[in-house]
């Protein structure tokens, strides 16, 4: 059930809304979530560099724990975007995927490197995020919306074949905490 949902919203706004490449960075926000840690799943599985921003420090640790390449902790680290360029050499992330929204949509835009974008999935913390217009139109960055309901039927088959042959090869994995996680 969750590759039918969670995991092909990830797979989507990785391979359709955007475009990554291997060694691409890519943000992802509420990455303890479903859509969240489906999103560093996959973008893992197609050889992306992930950074998982999360809520406390436990999450954090359960993001690392499920494959994130480094974890931010919001709940004790104010400064997305520095944090991100600290990790990154300077340079800031490819992409961003967003299902929290609201407030974090702004951070994650600075956290990005020019011509950089943020995917919206999602709106757990709010519908209407405010964004700084010159950090768009100095560093030429895009924020664009993804939703699953919106493909076409043909399109969702193709991906879901996609997602199956990255679980049947053991790249993504399903289920809970790390000792009891599920490879399918």
């Amino acid at each position: 059930a969750t590759l039918s949902v969670n995991y092909l919203t990830a797979y989507r706004a990785l391979t359709n809304a955007v475009d990554i490449k291997a060694g691409d960075v890519v943000v992802v926000s509420g990455a303890s979530g479903a859509v969240g840690g489906a999103t560093l799943q996959v973008a893992r599985a197609l050889g992306a560099r992930t950074i998982a921003l999360t809520s406390s420090a436990d999450k954090a640790t359960r993001a690392l724990k499920g494959g994130a390449d480094a974890a931010i902790d919001l709940s004790s680290e104010p400064d997305v975007a520095q944090r991100v360029r600290d990790l990154t050499a300077g340079v800031g992330a490819d992409w961003a995927i967003d299902p929290v929204g609201g407030a974090l949509t702004n951070q994650l835009l600075h956290a990005l490197r020019p011509r950089g974008t943020v995917v919206s999935v999602g709106f757990t913390g709010g519908m209407q995020p405010a964004f700084d217009a010159f950090e768009i139109i100095a560093g030429e960055k895009r924020i664009v919306g993804y939703s699953l309901h919106r493909e076409r039927d043909e399109d969702l088959v193709a991906a879901q074949r996609a997602l199956v042959a990255l679980a049947g090869a053991g790249r993504i994995k399903t289920g809970g905490d790390e000792d009891s996680r599920v490879y399918i």
